[in-house]
C-alpha cells in the first residue's frame, strides 16, 4: 500500500500534491492510500518557501528511494537551514530562481551525516557582501549542482560567493556539472567561498570568480588553516586579474595546504596559488585520470601553478607537460605516463614501477 498523495503526472496528480502542501483532508489522504504507487519517483510542486520545506519533510518519508521538488515560481529562502534530505533529492527551479534569504543565502546541511541534494535550474544570492552567497553547504551536506548558482549582486561592495562551503561540524562536498559563478560588484564575488570543514570539491562543469571593478577568485580559501582539495575535469576561471584559487587577500596560509588534482577536460584560467610557506610538504599538483591531457602551465615561483611542494603523476593516462619554471619539489610518477615537453630541471623524479 503506498501512502504517497501523488506521484510524477499531469492532471489531478499535480494539484493533489500541491494540495497536500497547502494541507489536506483526512478522508481525502485515506483515498491517497489505496492508490496504486506510480512506476516513477514523487514529485513535489512549490511556490513558496513554506512548501519547499513542507515538501522536503513529506519526501524524506515518502518511501521513494528520490524524489524531486519542482519550482512553478520564484521565492526567496529564509534565514534557517533548510530540512536534512534524508535520501537524495532533487530541487529543480525550472525557468524560476530560488533566491537565498538577504545576507545569508539558502542554507543546506546535513547535520552531522552525508546527505546528497542535487540542485537543477538557477539559485541566487540576494544582495553582494561575503554573506551573500546563493547557497551555503554546511554540516556534512552533500550538494550537486547542475543548473547556475551565483552570488548576489552589489554595486557598492563586493558581489557574493555563489557558494559558500564549510563551516562547523562535519565537512561538506560539493559536486559542480552546471555553473557556479561569484556575482557582480565593484569587486567580482568569488565562486566557492571555503571554510574550515569544506570537503571534496569536484568540477567537471565551470566555477568562476564574479566580474566588477576587480574579478573575483574562482575559489578562495577564507581560513588560515583549511586543507582545500579539489579535483577538476572542467573550467575554473579567475575573474579579471584574479587568480582561479588561492587564499582570499589578507589570509596568510599557516598550516593550510591545496591538494589539487587535474584530469582531462580541465581548463585553468588565472594563476593557482597554492601555500607559500617554506618547508610545506602538504600542497600538491597531481595528474591523474584515464583519459590523456596536456598541462601547458608553468610550474614555480613564477608560473601558472605556484608554491607546490610536490608534483604526482597517478592513474592510467599520460599527461604532457610542455611549461615550465622553477618548480624544485619532489616528481613522483605512480601510474600511466609522464611526458616532459617543457622543463622540470629542478625537480628529483621518481617513476614507480609501473609507470614511464
Amino acid at each position: 500500500m503506498d501512502a504517497r498523495v501523488a506521484g510524477r503526472g499531469a492532471g489531478a496528480g499535480r494539484r493533489g500534491r500541491r494540495a497536500f502542501l497547502g494541507g489536506v483532508s483526512f478522508a481525502a489522504l485515506a483515498i491517497a492510500c489505496w492508490l496504486p504507487a506510480p512506476a516513477s519517483a514523487a514529485t513535489y510542486f512549490v511556490s513558496t518557501d513554506g512548501q519547499l520545506r513542507s515538501a522536503i519533510t513529506v519526501a524524506n518519508g515518502d518511501g521513494d528511494p528520490s524524489s524531486t521538488i519542482v519550482m512553478t515560481a520564484s521565492f526567496s529562502s529564509n534565514a534557517t537551514n533548510l530540512p536534512v534530505a534524508t535520501k537524495p533529492l532533487t530541487i529543480d527551479t525550472q525557468s524560476f530562481t530560488l533566491f537565498g534569504s538577504p545576507g545569508a543565502g539558502t542554507f543546506i546541511t546535513g547535520a552531522g551525516a552525508v546527505r546528497t541534494l542535487e540542485l537543477a535550474g538557477r539559485f541566487q544570492g540576494a544582495g553582494g557582501g561575503t554573506s551573500a552567497a546563493a547557497v551555503a553547504v554546511r554540516n556534512g551536506a552533500g550538494v550537486t549542482n547542475t543548473g547556475l548558482i551565483e552570488g548576489g549582486p552589489n554595486i557598492a561592495t563586493t558581489g557574493g560567493p555563489g557558494v559558500d562551503l564549510g563551516g562547523p561540524g562535519a565537512l561538506a562536498t560539493l559536486t559542480n556539472h552546471g555553473v557556479i559563478r561569484g556575482g557582480t560588484g565593484t569587486i567580482g564575488g568569488t565562486g566557492v567561498y571555503a571554510r574550515n570543514g569544506a570537503g571534496l570539491l569536484t568540477n567537471t562543469g565551470t566555477i568562476e570568480g564574479g566580474t566588477g571593478g576587480a574579478g573575483g577568485l574562482a575559489i578562495a580559501a577564507n581560513s588560515a588553516t583549511l586543507a582545500l582539495n579539489i579535483i577538476n575535469s572542467g573550467t575554473i576561471r579567475g575573474g579579471a586579474g584574479a587568480n582561479a584559487i588561492g587564499w582570499l587577500a589578507g589570509v596568510t596560509p599557516t598550516t593550510g595546504s591545496l591538494t589539487l588534482e587535474l584530469q582531462a577536460g580541465s581548463v585553468i584560467e588565472g594563476n593557482v596559488v597554492a601555500n607559500g610557506t617554506a618547508g610545506g610538504v602538504n600542497d600538491v599538483l597531481r595528474l591523474g585520470g584515464s583519459n590523456n591531457w596536456t598541462l601547458d602551465g608553468g610550474l614555480g615561483s613564477a608560473g601558472q601553478y605556484r608554491n607546490f611542494d610536490r608534483l604526482e603523476k597517478t592513474g592510467t593516462s599520460t599527461w604532457t607537460l610542455t611549461g615550465s619554471g622553477d618548480f624544485a619539489g619532489p616528481t613522483d610518477v605512480a601510474g600511466g605516463t609522464l611526458l616532459v615537453n617543457g622543463s622540470l630541471a629542478g625537480s628529483a623524479v621518481t617513476v614507480q614501477s609501473g609507470a614511464t
